[in-house]
This record gives structure tokens, C-alpha cells and sequence, in this order.
């Protein structure tokens, strides 16, 4: 019986941690890519993970440089390259009740012969009780009640870049020799020298050691810390080499490798 009473126990703690930092609202995939005008429709699932129904509307957004730093903005013409007219989304609002999943189309239609470059937009997605308000004098919904979940919500709004690649545009990158290692990580400056964004897995190995990462480097000239975790059953030792091998992550020629060469850690 005490077993028994010791494992409700363990599990009912367990519920209570992950309903507290398991995030309220998700998506899947963070990156949208099209890399041709063949393969023209792609898809965001959006996960509602809180005990509520939740209402979001989604709009586009873009980056603006400013000092060679981005900047959001909502006025495209302050882009370079916008992607806002030629790319369609289905819905434009969306209602997920608890628990529940939705997914959000992204439909690819130039609406010109587009110059070779890379074109940019944000793919925002904003809380909106209002949409809630008007579905709920059609249809009564009521939120999914839980004694081990709790509504803990910090996000009213996130965006997830959406990228369309004219051309042939070169992938390349440049990183410093040395790497910076901290306690639980350590930082790679890495310069784009390349015409496009690139999302990148790289491979660290030092010795039997070894775990990968996922880094997404944007289309910006000047050199960028990236951090890099190091997980915990991972040991990396100061004062030693490590080999960073690093691959094309996603779209069109994935997997061909984008850097691979060994860095002195400091």
C-alpha cells in the first residue's frame, strides 16, 4: 500500500511540473522555406497545450535593416526583397480549443518574375480574445478543465520567418578558429559570406564525445555569436580541439556539407 501511495504520489507531482512548464502554445515546423516554385504549399501546425481556447490572427511582418541590425516592421516597403505579395495564407484567424492542434497553409504565388535574391516575410501569429468572442455566440465552448494543469501563458505573439530562394544563390559560411567555451556551452562567431539565409546541422566531436546541434544563419555580412549548448551527459574538456562538421539542414541538396575543419577551443 505505501508503494502504491509513493507512486500517485511521483506521478501526480510529475503532471503538476510538465503542466507548469510545458509550453501553452507551439509550432511545428519554425522555418518555412520554399526553394523552388515547383513545391509551392507548405504547412504550420499550431498546438494549443493550455487548459483554454485559445484564438490567434495571422498576419505578415518583415525585417527592416537598420545599422546592420534587423528590425520589425509592419510597412513591407521598408523590407528588402518583401515576400508579402506573392505568398497566400489559409486561415487568416484560427480557433484552437484545448488540447487541440491546427494547421495553417502557406500558398506560394509570384505574382511577377521575381530577380535572383532571397525573399523574406514573418509569419506572425497575435492572441485575439475578439475572434474567441465572436465564435463563442455561434458556437458555446467550454475550456477544458484539469485539478493538475495550470494557465500559464507568456506569449501573446510570435512569428516564424518564411523565406523564398530565387536563383542560384551560393551557401557559405566562414568561422574564427578559435571557439569561446563557457560552463554549459560554447560560442562559434560565424560570418554569412554566402547570398542566403542557410539552416545548418553541425556535428561537434572531441575525442568519444560528440552531440549536434541546429543553427539557423541568417543572410546578414557581419560576423554572429552563436551559441552552443552543451547537453549534459556530453563532457567537453578546455584546451583541446574539437571538430565542427556542419551540413545543410533542410530544402534542396540537404546534407552536403557547408563546413568541416577543427577549432581550438579557449
Amino acid at each position: 500500500m505505501l508503494i502504491i501511495k509513493l507512486f500517485i504520489i511521483i506521478l501526480i507531482t510529475y503532471n503538476t511540473v510538465y503542466a507548469k512548464n510545458a509550453p501553452s502554445f507551439y509550432m511545428f515546423p519554425k522555418h518555412v522555406e520554399f526553394e523552388n516554385s515547383r513545391n509551392r504549399v507548405k504547412s504550420v501546425t499550431l498546438f494549443n497545450n493550455s487548459n483554454q481556447t485559445k484564438a490567434y490572427k495571422i498576419f505578415l511582418r518583415n525585417y527592416k535593416t537598420v545599422d546592420g541590425k534587423q528590425i520589425l516592421t509592419d510597412n513591407p516597403d521598408e523590407a528588402v526583397n518583401p515576400l508579402n505579395e506573392h505568398i497566400k495564407i489559409s486561415p487568416r484567424k484560427i480557433v484552437i480549443p484545448a488540447g487541440k492542434s491546427v494547421k495553417v497553409k502557406i500558398l506560394l504565388r509570384p505574382k511577377k518574375k521575381l530577380k535572383a535574391g532571397e525573399y523574406t516575410a514573418r509569419l506572425t501569429f497575435k492572441e485575439d480574445q475578439g475572434i474567441l468572442a465572436v465564435n463563442k455566440k455561434k458556437k458555446k465552448i467550454a475550456p477544458k478543465e484539469s485539478a493538475l494543469s495550470f494557465n500559464i501563458n507568456f506569449i501573446f505573439s510570435i512569428s516564424i520567418p518564411v523565406k523564398y530562394y530565387v536563383g542560384k544563390l551560393p551557401i557559405k559560411i566562414k568561422v574564427d578558429d578559435k571557439v569561446k567555451l563557457e560552463k554549459n556551452k560554447f560560442t562559434m562567431k560565424i560570418q554569412n559570406t554566402g547570398k542566403r539565409s542557410v539552416s545548418i546541422k553541425c556535428t561537434f566531436k572531441q575525442g568519444k564525445q560528440n552531440f549536434f546541434q541546429i543553427l539557423q544563419i541568417e543572410n546578414i555580412k557581419n560576423k554572429k555569436d552563436y551559441p552552443v549548448f552543451i547537453p549534459n551527459n556530453v563532457q567537453i574538456l578546455n584546451n583541446k580541439n574539437i571538430k565542427v562538421k556542419c551540413t545543410k539542414n533542410r530544402g534542396e541538396k540537404k546534407g552536403i556539407v557547408i563546413h568541416n575543419k577543427t577549432h581550438e577551443l579557449i
